[in-house]
């Protein structure tokens, strides 16, 4: 059980998961192995050139990291497009709008 005086804070610690963990003010975290998921091999042929453009365009140090990465980027583009679609019919006014 949590102290009444610390306030609970989530604390994003990985994006491309989402995983959030419990800290309290002072910064003492609790310690847990962190969950990492299945990993597969698998062989895929592709062009040299576009996973070495793709590895300089996203900064990545390996070809697995750079296949990781437009991954996540893919995830990021379908929850936005959802999230999009699912605000349509919604009015947004600016903040600075007269009313």
């Amino acid at each position: 059980m949590r102290p009444l005086a610390w306030p609970d804070i989530r604390v994003l610690t990985e994006f491309s998961y989402r995983q959030y963990t419990w800290s309290m003010r002072n910064g003492a975290q609790q310690k847990r192995a962190p969950r990492r998921e299945e990993r597969v091999s698998r062989t895929y042929r592709l062009p040299l050139s576009k996973l070495r453009a793709a590895k300089r365009a996203l900064g990545a140090a390996t070809a697995t990291e750079t296949i990781e990465r437009a991954l996540d980027l893919a995830v990021l583009q379908r929850e936005l497009v959802d999230g999009t679609r699912a605000m349509l019919g919604i009015e947004i006014t600016p903040p600075d709008a007269k009313r």
